[in-house]
């Protein structure tokens, strides 16, 4: 028991790291094949693979279950929804044209979203090639009122204990 409120207290008093969504709504041009993205570390990091993704009208192409979109993976005209369950860390959102004309607005209207915890962090269609969107995930830290009342509530059970073996 004392070992699970040793836990708990370390949770409390430093936050904890749990993974906040990022979420990717995609819809596609008339060119499909030309678009993909990657999520990855910021500073050159390993791409990192999507946790689910989902579509009403694309059934999923063999290309989608790996959790990496490359080029022509993606059906044209076609709404996407990618979701990443990210530690805290800073990261960057690249999506490419291998075409180099976006996915707006010369062949078809396409666009993208991307959300951190339902703010969203970048939204366009219009680039070239390529647009990032660099984003941080900030460690969640206690507010001071909650840490004093839990370090009062231990006070409260470290002198009920001392009453008791009185």
């Amino acid at each position: 028991m004392r070992k699970i409120l040793i836990g708990a207290a370390a949770t409390i008093l430093t936050g904890s790291a749990l993974a906040v969504p990022v979420v990717l709504d995609l819809l596609t041009d008339d060119f499909a094949g030309e678009t993909s993205f990657e999520m990855a570390i910021m500073l050159g990091g390993t791409n990192i693979a999507y946790d689910s993704w989902s579509s009403p009208t694309d059934p999923g192409f063999p290309g989608l279950d790996d959790g990496f979109i490359d080029a022509g993976d993606l059906l044209s005209a076609t709404a996407y929804t990618f979701t990443w369950d990210l530690d805290p860390g800073s990261y960057d959102f690249t999506i490419f044209d291998s075409f180099g004309d976006g996915i707006c607005c010369g062949f078809g209207i396409g666009g993208y979203t991307l959300t951190v915890d339902g703010v969203v962090a970048g939204s366009g269609g219009e680039f070239g090639a390529q647009e990032t969107t660099p984003f941080t995930i900030d460690a969640a830290v206690s507010e001071p009122g909650t840490v004093l009342l839990f370090g009062l509530g231990f006070a409260g059970l470290a002198l009920s204990r001392r009453l008791r073996r009185a």
